[in-house]
């Protein structure tokens, strides 16, 4: 029962399959197999890339999240003793915080190290940073789900004298404008005046260097708030022996876009892989095998046109009765002729016989023709050589006939193939072999 629905199946085959004794295999379509598979492989290394890895999508929305509070991360390090310090913050909605004890300060020693000037970055070898890196969003996650301290406490074991001061913390601000100062004491909100420091010098060390805002704690939801910003940086300079006064400090102004960028992060499903790798080589077969045949089918020479002459009259029509060229007709040098035009001493250099070429699975089926007999050197051959020579030996030192050659010889009852004349048992001059 099965076997007979399996019989009546074939009729439904998509597939048909080719016997390999039937297929005919050339160097072209070799070399062309060998660079596709290379490409191919190229290509689904990609898609095996493309799965492995996140995809991230970017999406500037409007931001609507007003409540949600705005952690700024501080660690700075000021030329200058901690005891004449102070920090405050007053933002655009009239807040201002006294921030000295809300943040860390420690004295430390005052080193410039790798430090750079804000707006010149440099990547990790050392060489200018001018690449767009992407956000590593699960690192970022992970980072966020961690314990670890943002700041590690400042190391001093050198014994060096500690006339520097070190600021750091985390401060929690309202997202509107705001204005972040670290001031001399007497300067800042609340605070009274003690006296000018004329040696009070402000350097910062690794300012907003390659900073990224860090939740407090992982959301559920997997989604984290961080913020992206820029740096314009001002300096002046008062000089006291000119009449020059102004506010010795360092002045954080931070204003915020109501811009923000979605980022989300989604991997390719396994589905979706397997269609777009079955679609990438099958497709790339397909069409690579299509424009094989379109070159093939250009590459084809429908027709050849040799000078008319009775010699390459009876010539064609050989070729044309042994299968090697499917017609011969006369014409002029542009083209068949379409009505009978006779030969004249006065056309006879315009006239040419026009040649249909023959071909199986593509490939030419006159493929080679070879002249035995030259001005230099005439061969000919009588009946017994001729026979020898058919039978597969030498004779007059040519190399004998192969099988599916054939050769055409010139005797007194005009151009015939090598068989007819020994069937008319006539010798004469090898002109020529074809296969």
């Amino acid at each position: 029962m099965i076997s007979r629905i399996l019989k009546k199946a074939i009729i439904f085959d998509a597939f048909p399959k080719v016997d390999s004794g039937y297929q005919n295999k050339s160097p072209q379509g070799g070399f062309i197999t060998i660079i596709v598979t290379i490409f191919l492989w190229i290509l689904i290394i990609s898609e095996f890339r493309e799965y492995w890895n996140m995809n991230q999508k970017y999406e500037f929305l409007v931001d609507r999240n007003i409540d949600h509070k705005l952690q700024i991360n501080v660690d700075i390090t000021v030329n200058t003793q901690c005891s004449y310090l102070t920090v405050d913050l007053i933002d655009a909605a009239g807040e201002a915080m006294h921030l000295t004890n809300e943040l860390t300060i420690v004295p430390t020693t005052f080193k410039v190290g790798t430090a750079h000037s804000i707006g010149y970055e440099r990547n990790k070898d050392g060489d200018d940073y001018d690449d767009d890196t992407r956000i590593d969003v699960r690192q970022v996650m992970k980072n966020a789900a961690g314990k670890w301290n943002l700041f590690n406490q400042n190391e001093n074991s050198n014994g060096n004298k500690m006339e520097a001061c070190r600021i750091f913390g985390n401060l929690n601000v309202n997202k509107v404008t705001g204005n972040l100062h670290i001031t001399a004491i007497g300067y800042g909100y609340g605070g009274f005046f003690l006296k000018v420091i004329e040696a009070f010098y402000p350097r910062l060390i690794n300012p907003l260097d390659n900073s990224i805002e860090v939740a407090e704690a992982n959301n559920s939801n997997g989604v984290l708030l961080t913020n992206q910003y820029s740096v314009t940086d001002y300096n002046k300079i008062y000089d006291a022996t000119k009449g020059q006064y102004g506010i010795p400090g360092i002045f954080f102004k931070y204003d915020l876009e109501p811009i923000s960028v979605q980022i989300t992060e989604k991997s390719q499903g396994f589905i979706k892989f397997i269609t777009r790798l079955c679609g990438l080589v099958g497709g790339i077969w397909v069409t690579v095998g299509f424009i094989m045949k379109f070159l093939n089918r250009i590459a084809r020479l429908a027709s050849i046109a040799v000078p008319e002459s009775k010699m390459n009259l009876a010539i064609s029509l050989i070729l044309y009765h042994q299968g090697f060229i499917s017609g011969v007709q006369r014409g002029d040098v542009q083209r068949p002729d379409s009505i009978f035009t006779p030969t004249t001493p006065q056309n006879i250099t315009r006239r040419r016989l026009w040649l249909d070429l023959k071909y199986r699975d593509n490939e030419p089926v006159l493929k080679y023709m070879s002249c035995v007999s030259k001005g230099s050197k005439r061969i000919y051959m009588n009946v017994d050589e001729l026979q020898l020579w058919a039978s597969g030996q030498r004779a007059k030192f040519v190399k004998p006939i192969q099988p599916g050659e054939i050769s055409i010889i010139s005797t007194s009852k005009g151009i015939l193939e090598l068989r007819g004349a020994l069937e008319l048992r006539e010798g004469g001059e090898v002109l020529c072999r074809v296969w």
